[in-house]
């Protein structure tokens, strides 16, 4: 063979083994780009998963609690309510200007719910969140509601341009607190020795008679004081069960003394076995 043509068949074989380790990278990019395509799409797959459940527990919690999502945009300045029912989840269900929200609001609460949101907008408030009185179209009633809400974007400028919350009619719990303010100062007045529980946040109140009777000074005592006076727990069974008059024994100065105890019928509760407070008085039994 001659030298041209050894040297010729070598650079052949030698292209040939390149073309062979290029076919070979390229293979070897290709599989490891199929693997990269497949573990991203297999985690992409595992994050709509995770956000699809995090949606449907956000929206039952929602539904729960009977609040409702709504989103405000600057451009149109609408605000729009969502249904909380996860078959609708993206049903609109309102749409209203803010100037018409604003109009059917309490005259006297106008000015706070604007000045909640401006300073929302500008930045110095961390949250919006207004009580407010409105009109319900709905009903043609007034009625309490509580908007809680946060920026969710802003224009190159700073401007913010949209805002998303929850609406929750609060009506039944703004008229069970103003319910136990009547009955807390009715009591506290009363001769009688009266108690107020209030189950919640497990607060008490006494009036002066119930103070002096159990030698309380300043008609001020915390909770885990007044259960060792008062039998909470076989209160709580009583109200329950609707037997608003028994007796019991009670600690006063040191003695114990039968008395009988009378819970207040005029009660506001959630359900028939959930109250939120209990009223009573407490007598010692004389004969």
């Amino acid at each position: 063979m001659s030298e041209s043509l050894q040297a010729e068949t070598e650079s052949l074989q030698a292209q040939i083994a390149s073309l062979k380790r290029s076919l070979e990278r390229e293979r070897k990019g290709r599989k490891e780009a199929e693997e990269v395509l497949r573990s991203q799409t297999f985690e992409l797959i595992e994050a709509k998963k995770i956000a699809q459940n995090k949606a449907n527990r956000l929206q039952q919690a929602l539904s729960a609690s009977k609040q409702i999502v709504w989103e405000w945009h600057a451009k149109s300045d609408e605000i729009l309510m969502y249904s909380n029912e996860s078959e609708a989840q993206s049903r609109i269900v309102n749409r209203i200007t803010r100037t018409e929200f604003i109009e059917s609001l309490r005259s006297s609460h106008r000015q706070v719910f604007e000045h909640q949101f401006t300073a929302h907008s500008n930045g110095r408030s961390k949250m919006f969140s207004v009580v407010v009185e409105r009109m319900s179209k709905r009903t043609n009633q007034h009625r309490w509601v509580r908007l809680t809400g946060q920026c969710s974007q802003r224009d190159e400028d700073g401007r913010m341009t949209s805002m998303l919350g929850t609406f929750k009619d609060i009506t039944s719990q703004h008229q069970e607190r103003e319910a136990y303010e009547i009955v807390t100062r009715a009591f506290v007045n009363a001769k009688k020795p009266s108690f107020i529980l209030s189950l919640e946040d497990k607060k008490v109140q006494i009036n002066t008679t119930f103070a002096n009777m159990f030698d309380i000074q300043g008609r001020h005592i915390e909770w885990d004081a007044l259960c060792e006076l008062l039998p909470v727990e076989l209160i709580q069974t009583h109200q329950v069960k609707g037997s608003l008059v028994f007796c019991a024994d009670l600690l006063i100065q040191g003695q114990k003394v039968r008395c009988d105890i009378t819970l207040n019928e005029m009660q506001t509760h959630h359900n028939v076995f959930s109250y939120t407070y209990i009223c009573g008085t407490c007598l010692p039994i004389t004969e």
